[in-house]
């Protein structure tokens, strides 16, 4: 007779420990929820800390999210728009630098260890290329191609640079993965109205898309397709 076999371990516990990090910060709203989605999916206790947009408080109001949890190594996850021509809707995108678009045109590196890691992870889905971080909303496409002379960048978004520069006075190590819903010649409808201290209203957010109905149509388009390429992006990371 053979012997009973023993218990075995949750698989999705095999591969949680496996992963050199602990947290996934994301910003708050449909980001977040494409993130969580896929996270849930794997039945993963992995902390998913859901973080404001972008906007002038946004150091003071990350360090507040921050306050009830404890890592070392995270990544952080969330849409972008593109700032090269190669880059299209859906793509994604790993940073190995982030700048600041002030005079000072500062850098700072994400960390060298978790960066390859997820590189190697998504293989050829994933690029390596060089961020930038602004406090508002990129919409013309003119701006856009101006940023990308200007500081030699690929990719622009709002929160990067800055949560750099917290965790680098933390000692956290940071890997930043961004998946493209913008093109470099796309120019959004302007929504800097509608984000209030990070977040977005919804009735401002109605008004400012009716008032550009073209715009905001490619712009729902493209959102729902950065957003699952998100999902999915999360899903390999993790599988």
């Amino acid at each position: 007779m053979s012997k009973p076999v023993a218990n075995i371990p949750n698989i999705h516990v095999i591969i949680f420990m496996s992963l050199p990090f602990q947290a996934i910060l994301v910003p708050q709203g449909q980001e977040y929820q494409a993130v969580y989605r896929a996270v849930q999916a794997l039945n993963s206790n992995l902390q998913v800390i859901p973080i404001p947009m972008g906007n002038p408080n946004f150091a003071k109001q990350l360090e507040k999210c921050l306050k009830n949890y404890s890592f070392s190594q995270a990544i952080l996850l969330g849409l972008c728009g593109s700032l090269s021509a190669k880059y299209r809707v859906g793509d994604i995108l790993i940073y190995q630098i982030c700048k600041t678009e002030d005079d000072q045109k500062r850098s700072l590196p994400t960390n060298t260890f978790l960066t390859d890691s997820i590189a190697q992870k998504l293989g050829n889905a994933a690029v390596l290329v060089n961020g930038l971080s602004c406090d508002r909303l990129i919409c013309a496409a003119q701006i856009k191609k101006q940023l990308a002379k200007n500081h030699q960048v690929s990719a622009v978004d709002m929160e990067s640079y800055q949560v750099l520069a917290e965790f680098e006075q933390r000692n956290i190590s940071l890997a930043i993965i961004r998946v493209v819903s913008d093109g470099l010649d796309f120019d959004l409808p302007d929504l800097s109205k509608a984000n209030v201290n990070g977040a977005l209203i919804s009735s401002k957010l109605a008004i400012a898309m009716i008032s550009q109905p073209y715009r905001s149509f490619q712009l729902i388009k493209n959102a729902l397709k950065g957003l699952k390429s998100l999902e999915d992006c999360t899903r390999l990371i993790l599988s």
